[in-house]
């Protein structure tokens, strides 16, 4: 019998801007996991993924991340991933299959793919979800108006001002 787990606040704030239906499957496979899990990165920014191909973590800068398609998790053991737990993912994408097959969502996993594992990675199928010409890459500018929480918090850290007062950074009011 499968335990299910709490995603936390944060894996919540990381599916802002990610596909409704996506959403729903990490929410149903969230029910149905037995290994726990928590939602490491949702919708992403083409300078993120920059620095992702740059570091050697992603091949592409067509990731499904930046359009809302794709999500990433790992196993959790509060209060910290267990990133390198493969029979973790492999009872996540249990999971994760059996949601996508009990809400009728097609589902993709990296750790199905070939010559690039991506243990983390779950994303809808390009076939059966095409990236629209509204869909293209976004960077910060355009995800803090659209109203990404998650974007907007990255770039609204405190800083100290010379006058030693803690303020809020310039970029939140629109300076970007």
């Amino acid at each position: 019998m499968m335990a299910g787990c709490t995603l936390n606040a944060r894996s919540t704030q990381r599916l802002e801007g990610v596909h409704p239906d996506l959403v729903a499957v990490v929410l149903r496979a969230a029910e149905l996991t037995e290994t726990p899990f928590q939602v490491v990165e949702g919708l992403r920014t083409l300078e993120r993924q920059r620095q992702y191909v740059r570091q050697g973590a992603s091949r592409t800068l067509k990731s499904r991340h930046l359009t809302g398609h794709a999500v990433d998790v790992a196993p959790w053991i509060g209060p910290d991933f267990d990133w390198d737990n493969e029979g973790g993912y492999r009872q996540i994408w249990a999971a994760f299959k059996a949601a996508s097959t009990e809400l009728r969502i097609p589902l993709e996993w990296g750790g199905n793919w070939r010559g690039f594992c991506d243990m983390p990675h779950m994303q809808l199928p390009w076939l059966q979800y095409p990236t629209g010409s509204n869909s293209k890459p976004r960077n910060e500018r355009d995800l803090i108006a659209a109203g990404s929480r998650t974007v907007r918090a990255a770039h609204c850290a405190p800083y100290w001002s010379s006058d030693n007062r803690r303020r809020r950074d310039c970029r939140c009011a629109g300076e970007l």
